[in-house]
C-alpha cells in the first residue's frame, strides 16, 4: 500500500471515529432520559441509570397520562402546530413564488424586506405591543402568526421555484392559464419536495416553540405541551432546592422524561413519512440560491 493510500485510509478512519463519537454525543442524553422514564425510583435515587432501564415500570407515564395540564399541552400543541404549518406553507409558498417571478413590481425591494429580519428583528417588546395592540394575547393566534412566515424557509423555497424552467409556464399562459392556475396545477405538483421539507421544519418549530406561548398566553389550559415541559422543569428546579423528600424528587424526576419522551413522540412518527423528501428538497431549494 502506498502512502498515499493509507494517508487517504488514516484520513477515512478519522472522519468516521468523529462522526460515530458525534452520534454517541448526540444520542446519549435520550437514551439516558428513555431509561430513567421506565425506571424505578428507587434505582434512580441511587443513580443506578445509565444506558438501560432498572426496575422497568410505567408508573412516570401513566403518571404523566394522568396530569390535566399534559393532557391539554398535547392538544394544544397538536391544534397549533396543524393550524400553524398550514398557514405557515400557505403564506410562504405563495409569497415565494411570487418573488420568484421577474416582473413582479418592486421585486428587489421586496426581497431586501424579506432578507432584513435574518439579521435583525424588532425585538421582545414591540413585538409584544404589536401582539397586546391586535388583541391577540393570550390566544392561538398570538402563538402562530408571529411565526407565519421565516424568512430563511422563503428563500429556501423561491429558489427552488426559480429553478423551475421558464418555458412550462410560458406554455401554460398560452393555453391560457392565469398566474393562479399555474401555481395551483402547475407549481405545487411539482414541488412537493421542497413542501414537504419545510412543511417539516415548520412543524417542529411550531411543535416546539415556547417562547410565544410564555409570553402571549396567560391561562393554563392554553399552554402548549412545550411550556408545560418548561413549567415541570423549573418546578423540579424548586423543589431541588427546598428540604422536600428524596423519592418526590426522584418521581418529579422521572415524569419529567416521561414527558420529554412523550414530546418527541409525534414529530419522530411524521418523519419517516417525509424523509424521502427531506434532503432532495433541501439540496434543490438550495442549488440556485
Amino acid at each position: 500500500m502506498t502512502n498515499g493510500k493509507l494517508a487517504d485510509r488514516l484520513i477515512d478512519w478519522s472522519f468516521a471515529l468523529i462522526a460515530i463519537a458525534a452520534c454517541l454525543l448526540t444520542l446519549y442524553p435520550i437514551v439516558y432520559i428513555l431509561a430513567v422514564s421506565f425506571s424505578s425510583s428507587t434505582e434512580i435515587v441511587n443513580n443506578n441509570i445509565t444506558f438501560f432501564p432498572k426496575g422497568t415500570t410505567l408508573a412516570a407515564y401513566f403518571k404523566v397520562l394522568d396530569m390535566e395540564n399534559v393532557r391539554n399541552g398535547i392538544v394544544n400543541s397538536l391544534l397549533y402546530t396543524s393550524v400553524g404549518t398550514v398557514i405557515n406553507l400557505v403564506l410562504t409558498t405563495a409569497l415565494a413564488y411570487a418573488l420568484s417571478r421577474k416582473r413582479l413590481i418592486a421585486r428587489k425591494l421586496m426581497m431586501l424586506l424579506v432578507t432584513i429580519p435574518l439579521f435583525f428583528n424588532g425585538g421582545m417588546i414591540p413585538t409584544y405591543i404589536v401582539i397586546f395592540k391586535l388583541g391577540l394575547k393570550d390566544s392561538m393566534w398570538a402563538v402562530i402568526l408571529p411565526w407565519a412566515v421565516l424568512s430563511f424557509y422563503l428563500i429556501l423555497m423561491k429558489a427552488f421555484f426559480e429553478d423551475i424552467p421558464e418555458e412550462i409556464i410560458e406554455s401554460a399562459a398560452i393555453d391560457g392559464a392565469n398566474d393562479f392556475m399555474v401555481f395551483i396545477r402547475i407549481i405545487l405538483p411539482m414541488s412537493t419536495t421542497i413542501i414537504a421539507s419545510i412543511g417539516l421544519f415548520y412543524a417542529i418549530d411550531n411543535w416546539n416553540n415556547f417562547t410565544n406561548a410564555l409570553l402571549y398566553l396567560y391561562k393554563p389550559e392554553k399552554f402548549p405541551l412545550a411550556l408545560v415541559l418548561r413549567n415541570l422543569l423549573v418546578a423540579e428546579g424548586e423543589m431541588a432546592q427546598s428540604n422536600n423528600s428524596a423519592e418526590e424528587f426522584v418521581a418529579r424526576e422521572a415524569i419529567q422524561s416521561a414527558t420529554i419522551i412523550l414530546s418527541m413522540i409525534p414529530i419522530m412518527l411524521v418523519y419517516p413519512f417525509l424523509q424521502k423528501y427531506f434532503a432532495k428538497g433541501i439540496a434543490m431549494g438550495a442549488l440556485k440560491g
